[in-house]
C-alpha cells in the first residue's frame, strides 16, 4: 500500500484505504484491524497523504507529508512516544526536530496531533506505506518515441 491509496475523510477518525471509485462516492476500507468497507460520499472532503503538504519557511514553501513520515521514520523509527493526547509543545519540538524550518504560524497543534496519529496507524497497519514509490521502468514502445 502506498501513500496514494490512503486517504482521511474529513469528519471521520483514522485512515482508509482507498479501493475504487463508484457512481456515489468511493469504496474505501479502514486501516485497523477490523478492515471495515463502506461508501465514501461523493460529498465528502477526501484528503489523498500523497498529495498534503505542510507550510515551512524555506523557499519552496511546503514539505510533502511522504519526507516528514521519511524524517519522523528515520528519527524516530519504533520509538515514537507522541500521541494526539501529547502536549502542543511536545509536539512542536518534535516537529521542529524532523522538519527544523516548518512555520511555526502556519501549522497548528491539531496539524500535528493528525500527523502523529496518522503516523502510529501507518506504522503499525501499513508500514510499507513509508517507503520510496516504485518508478515504472520504461517500456520498449516509451524508449522508441524518445529516440
Amino acid at each position: 500500500m502506498e501513500l496514494r491509496e490512503i486517504a482521511a475523510i474529513s469528519g471521520k477518525p483514522g485512515l482508509y484505504q482507498i479501493l475504487k471509485p463508484s457512481k456515489a462516492g468511493v469504496i474505501v476500507e479502514t486501516i485497523d484491524e477490523n478492515h471495515t468497507r463502506f461508501l465514501a460520499a461523493a460529498t465528502s472532503k477526501i484528503s489523498i497523504l500523497s498529495e498534503i503538504t505542510m507550510y515551512t519557511t524555506d523557499a519552496e514553501g511546503a514539505i510533502s507529508l511522504r519526507e516528514v513520515f521519511a524524517n519522523i521514520q528515520k528519527q524516530f523509527g519504533d520509538n515514537m512516544t507522541l500521541t494526539a493526547k501529547s502536549d502542543g509543545a511536545d509536539l512542536h519540538e518534535l516537529m521542529a526536530t524532523v522538519v527544523p524550518d516548518y512555520d511555526r504560524e502556519k501549522v497548528y497543534t491539531s496539524d500535528l496531533k493528525k500527523l502523529v496519529t496518522w503516523y502510529s496507524i501507518l506504522h503499525k497497519h501499513a508500514p510499507e506505506a513509508f517507503d520510496e514509490p516504485a518508478v515504472a521502468a520504461p517500456t520498449e514502445a516509451t524508449e522508441d518515441k524518445a529516440n
